[in-house]
């Protein structure tokens, strides 16, 4: 993850991409870093690794809850 400065993106998409380079670089983040696991078996697992969370609801992450299980 990468934060914007808050500006609205550039139309092109050229002026994107460096946009996005620039925060990535800024914030030296690794790609390759896995930030969110999922398992269903043997007992349901999600772990966000980023945000330093884990949660057994699977199917309320896969259904787009996650961000409720973000702060505690």
């Amino acid at each position: 993850m990468a934060p914007q400065d808050g500006r609205p993106a550039p139309q092109k998409r050229k002026a994107r991409l460096a946009l996005a380079e620039k925060a990535l670089q800024a914030a030296d983040c690794d790609r390759t870093r896995i930030v969110r696991r999922y398992r269903r078996y043997p007992s349901p697992l999600v772990r966000d690794t980023a945000r330093d969370w884990r949660t057994g609801r699977i199917e309320r992450v896969l259904g787009g809850d996650f961000d409720l299980f973000a702060g505690g």
